[in-house]
């Protein structure tokens, strides 16, 4: 089979792919649905993940153990999750909306909403995919309050640059995140996030205990 993007509104995910079993493949996961009944959610809307040439380079921090305290004050926060925080808060378990999906050979597109579990007036992704080269990320916001544009990454050394940060993983598959908004010239510095996965084997590539992440800030309202 080929496999190609696809979106599920109902569910909430968006799901972006090129170049599908071959080592250039990327993978591209957005989740922006429908709280579950039964609050197994974390406050991960709007948060992406993103694989390349067979290799993580944006991930979210994943679940820890219900029962680990350190779920609670870190996984389960918005803080640890490819999105936009506000105010230092995290999510609400309230519904976000897959707003608009669709998927051309040249380009995928997404537009997804997650104002109510952000609480703010107005938290709206778009996500145009120029394939097979990049990504745009566009976030459309009415807040009052300041916000941090999140990204977590396996890469464990940085090259800044006034408005670019090169991220380079261990696999020599690099990330280079490209910032146009704000217009502001980019304060270098990364944070570390614990990372949990499931799957503890030594058949498991994921076998570290943190990720890098940048904080990009902006003001009140602004996208």
């Amino acid at each position: 089979q080929s496999l190609g993007s696809d979106s599920s509104a109902g569910k909430g995910y968006v799901l972006m792919r090129s170049g599908f079993n071959t080592p250039e493949e990327r993978w591209f996961l957005l989740r922006c649905g429908r709280r579950t009944l039964t609050g197994h959610d974390n406050a991960d809307w709007n948060a992406f993940n993103l694989h390349a040439f067979g290799y993580p380079l944006a991930l979210d921090s994943g679940s820890g153990a219900y029962s680990d305290p350190a779920h609670k004050a870190w996984n389960d926060k918005a803080i640890a999750h490819n999105t936009v925080v506000f105010g230092d808060r995290s999510q609400a378990r309230k519904d976000g909306r897959i707003l608009a999906f669709a998927s051309k050979p040249a380009a995928d597109y997404s537009v997804s909403d997650a104002s109510l579990p952000a609480g703010v007036e107005r938290y709206v992704r778009t996500v145009v995919f120029v394939k097979p080269d990049y990504f745009v990320i566009w976030d459309q916001i009415a807040a009052t309050e300041s916000a941090h544009w999140v990204i977590h990454t396996t890469a464990t050394d940085f090259s800044w640059g006034e408005h670019q940060v090169r991220c380079l993983t261990p696999w020599q598959a690099n990330l280079d995140v490209h910032v146009l908004l704000p217009a502001t010239a980019l304060k270098p510095g990364v944070e570390k996030g614990r990372f949990e996965t499931i799957n503890k084997g030594p058949d498991n590539p994921l076998r570290f205990a943190d990720q890098n992440y940048l904080k990009i800030p902006n003001a009140p309202g602004a996208n």
